[in-house]
Parts: C-alpha cells; structure tokens; sequence
C-alpha cells in the first residue's frame, strides 16, 4: 500500500486485506513512517497525518484480537506537535537514543576483552499497553540499553560498565578493613 494514495483508499484497502485473512494474525508494519523520500508534503501537516493514524487506530481496535500496528518514526525529522499526534495513537511507545561517538569508544574500551557486550544506546519506554489506558504511565528512562547487529535487535537492562582501573591495592585495603570489623 504506498503513502502517495488518498488516506480512504489506504485505509479501505487494508481492511480489505484484514479481511481476506480472517484467521491470520495481520502485522501492519509501517517503517520510516514520515520520511521525506517516501511520504509526500502533505503529510507532515497534522491534517495530513492524524486521519491516517485514525484510521489505522480505528482498524487495530475493530480486529484488535488480531491486527497489530508498528510503525517506526524518526523524531529528528518530525515536529513535535506531530510526533506527539502520531504517538497519541498507538498503545505503546519506545524512544530509541543512540549512544554519542564518545561514549561508543568508552563502551567499547571498558568491553574490550567482550566486544558482543557493547550496547549502541538506550532505550526509553514512554508509553505501556494497558497501564497507559489506566491513567498509569509507567515512563521509564534509562533502564533498558539496545544492541543492533546485523541479525538480531537485542533489548536488556542497561549498567554503567567499571573500567578497568588499577585499584587492586584500594581493593586489598578495603578487604582487610572489612576483616577488622
């Protein structure tokens, strides 16, 4: 279904699909929604944008036992009031941060004997399924970091890595005053 068609004719045109399929789950899966090669520049206005997620959202919940939506969106590049628009519509939202240059190179010093344990960024889960619907958002920064490669997008508790600093005689010193106690 491509973007450069009339909002009614997208929309009919998946239910139409949902429905031929009446015993699959259906994956709507929108990558790079926005983006400027592929999205003409009517739509990076709100009347442009909102009946589109609308209509999607109104599409997930008439088969919500069996449709879901992803859809991904590069913050850089769409405004805030629209980005906030596009995320009112979906029940769960991720943010991806990707780690700067200087903090890559820190990662990868301090995991230099254990290159597969370098992460490239957090992530940051604003919105939850379910709670989000109660009134209980449950935004959580910086607890989770993400891997990326080239066969697999890996998500796991994100810690601040200990360098490999020589402090084994701050160690021995703290050991032995323990020993004390």
């Amino acid at each position: 279904v491509s973007p450069n068609q009339p909002i009614q004719r997208i929309l009919l045109q998946l239910e139409q699909i949902i429905q031929k399929h009446d015993k699959k789950l259906i994956r709507l899966i929108i990558p790079s929604l926005l983006h400027p090669a592929m999205y003409p520049p009517d739509s990076f206005r709100l009347s442009g944008i909102v009946p589109l997620m609308h209509g999607l959202r109104s599409l997930v919940k008439k088969y919500e036992s069996r449709c879901v939506l992803i859809a991904t969106v590069s913050s850089d590049i769409v405004d805030e009031l629209v980005m906030a628009q596009i995320e009112a519509t979906f029940d769960s939202v991720i943010n991806l941060e990707p780690f700067s240059q200087e903090m890559l190179q820190f990662l990868e010093k301090a995991y230099k004997s254990q290159p597969n344990k370098v992460q490239h960024g957090l992530l940051h889960i604003a919105k939850l399924p379910v709670f989000s619907d109660r009134g209980e958002m449950h935004v959580m920064r910086s607890h989770y970091a993400f891997k990326n490669s080239r066969k697999k997008f890996e998500i796991e508790e994100w810690g601040i890595p200990v360098g490999d600093v020589d402090d084994s005689s701050n160690d021995q010193s703290g050991s032995s005053a323990h020993a004390h106690e």
